[in-house]
């Protein structure tokens, strides 16, 4: 189901924004950020009462002023007055917020979707080598998947045949997975590769991309379980903006009190990663989608 949709979004922003695998990363990240930006803006025309805004804008720069010089003449009820009414004129115009966040979820996640199927990674060389690995459930450990005769053009390193192997957790003792990994190099061609495995008599198929533009993955499920996914070792290939930025790893925090761990042996493991370029994305959006209203006079 999850696939099917993102197939779908693909399918209706490759033709739109396809055109941007032809650009650096930088270039287009900022494309799309700024495109993101100008999104939250412009749907604001259409979805808020631009006239009430203006009022409430005025109205509290008002407040604000009458609100200091009660201060100034130590009127507490004045200041008391003028604090509520702040509170109502703020009040109303939240209620204006929800639309346009209402309005910009599908153009949004299109873009998001075609993003993380595109920015994070540059496409890889194939002409130069890579790695497939292939995961498995850990009771099929031992057992042999055998790659099929690939396409003219493609060239596997080390035979056809791989031995599953044990796949460990970060302790390095914890089994998780079988997995087995295949090196091969490509030559460049516009069309997708496919490749063919053989295990336990069925027949596994996975698209290999070598046209320089993209990659598929990196991690595509090809069956029922979660541990049944190919992968592509892209570590290399990672994306860093404007070479610098790098992935921030989000951890529970380490809250001592007089000695007491308060999240116990759970301090400090990871809860997920931050991709640099998602980073790099909202550090973009965040104050551009404040420009723009300012810009184009959009409240």
């Amino acid at each position: 189901m999850f696939d099917a949709i993102h197939r779908a979004c693909l399918a209706v922003t490759e033709p739109i924004l396809g055109w941007m695998l032809h650009l650096p990363h930088d270039v287009a990240l900022l494309i799309i950020s700024l495109g993101t930006a100008l999104v939250l803006t412009l749907v604001r025309i259409k979805t808020t009462d631009q006239g009430l805004l203006q009022r409430c804008k005025s109205d509290k720069k008002r407040q604000k002023q009458l609100l200091r010089a009660a201060a100034k003449q130590g009127d507490r009820s004045a200041r008391r007055r003028h604090r509520a009414t702040l509170q109502q004129i703020q009040l109303k115009a939240a209620r204006e917020e929800g639309w346009p966040l209402l309005a910009s979820i599908v153009p949004i996640a299109l873009i998001a979707v075609w993003a993380f199927a595109h920015i994070p990674y540059y496409p890889p060389d194939c002409s130069q080598g890579i790695t497939l690995r292939m995961f498995f459930p850990a009771d099929a450990i031992a057992e042999l998947v055998h790659m099929l005769p690939p396409e003219e053009g493609v060239r596997v390193n080390s035979g056809l045949i791989r031995r599953v192997e044990e796949d460990r957790a970060e302790d390095g003792l914890t089994v998780v997975a079988g997995r087995a990994d295949w090196t091969l190099t490509a030559k460049k061609r516009n069309e997708p590769y496919r490749l063919r495995f053989r295990w336990k008599g069925g027949i596994i198929e996975h698209e290999l991309r070598a046209d320089g533009l993209g990659y598929t993955g990196p991690v595509t499920q090809y069956g029922p379980k979660k541990e049944e996914v190919f992968e592509y070792k892209l570590e290399s290939y990672k994306y860093k903006p404007l070479g610098v930025l790098k992935d921030w790893d989000v951890r529970m925090p380490r809250w001592t009190i007089f000695g007491w761990t308060i999240m116990g042996p759970y301090a400090g493991q990871r809860l997920f990663t931050l991709d640099a370029w998602l980073i790099a994305y909202l550090l973009i959006v965040v104050p551009s989608a404040f420009a723009f209203r300012r810009l184009l006079r959009i409240h």
